[in-house]
């Protein structure tokens, strides 16, 4: 069975300014969390099958990386 993370978009209903105020907020919101947790409990992983927020946030760097190269090399037809 494959699980679904997202749902498809039509890229021309996304407005940048909306995505990057949701971004900032979500940061805001994550940000105490962040700051007061250790290493230790950064690396916990919850249960059995799931991630720890380390692998969790390692995750989410690298696809961003992953991401901004394909939009670097974009090629505009």
């Amino acid at each position: 069975m494959a699980i679904t993370y997202a749902q498809g978009t039509d890229l021309s209903e996304l407005d940048p300014v909306e995505l990057g105020i949701r971004l900032k907020e979500a940061v805001a919101e994550a940000l105490p969390w962040l700051e007061a947790c250790s290493g230790a409990q950064a690396g916990a992983v919850p249960a059995e099958g799931e991630w720890s927020a380390k692998e969790v946030i390692g995750h989410l760097i690298d696809s961003a990386v992953i991401n901004l190269q394909r939009i670097v090399r974009l090629e505009v037809v």
